[in-house]
C-alpha cells in the first residue's frame, strides 16, 4: 500500500477510535467521550472518519483534506464552546460564591477539568488525514 492511503487508513481510525476515548476529565462526574452515547458531535466525527476510510480505501487523496477540515470545524467548535462554558461556570462561581466558605473547594473543582488523551489521537488523526491529502504517491 502507498504512502497516501495508508496514512488516511490510520488517520481515519484513529479519529474514529478517539470518539469512544475520554476527552474530558470533570471532578466529581468522571470522563466524558466525544460520542456521548449518540448525542454528541462525536456521530459526527465518526460519520467523517467512515467517509475518510472510504476515501483512503479508493485512493481519493484530495477529498482527505476535505474530510480532515470537515472535523477540524466541528472538533474547533466543541473547544471553544467547552472554554466558554468553563470562563461562564468561572464568572458564575465568582457572583454566587462571594462570601462562601466552600470557594476555595469550588475553584479548586474547575481547575480539575483536564482535556484528556482522546482529543490528542483526535488531533492525530486529523494531522494524518491532512498529510494523506497532501502526499502525492
Amino acid at each position: 500500500m502507498k504512502t497516501a492511503p495508508l496514512l488516511g487508513v490510520i488517520g481515519s481510525l484513529l479519529l474514529f477510535v478517539s470518539t469512544f476515548m475520554p476527552i474530558l476529565t470533570v471532578p466529581l462526574y468522571g470522563s466524558i467521550n466525544y460520542f456521548q452515547n449518540g448525542l454528541g458531535y462525536g456521530v459526527v466525527i465518526a460519520a467523517i472518519a467512515m467517509i475518510a476510510l472510504v476515501l483512503a480505501i479508493l485512493k481519493e487523496n484530495l477529498f482527505q483534506s476535505a474530510t480532515a477540515l470537515s472535523a477540524v470545524i466541528v472538533i474547533g467548535y466543541t473547544y471553544i464552546n467547552f472554554q466558554h462554558a468553563i470562563d461562564a461556570l468561572r464568572t458564575e462561581m465568582q457572583v454566587r460564591l462571594v462570601s462562601n466558605p466552600l470557594r476555595g473547594l469550588a475553584d479548586g473543582m474547575i481547575k480539575e477539568i483536564q482535556i484528556e488523551y482522546g482529543f490528542v489521537v483526535m488531533v492525530i488523526g486529523v494531522i494524518l488525514l491532512f498529510v494523506a491529502g497532501i502526499v502525492r504517491d
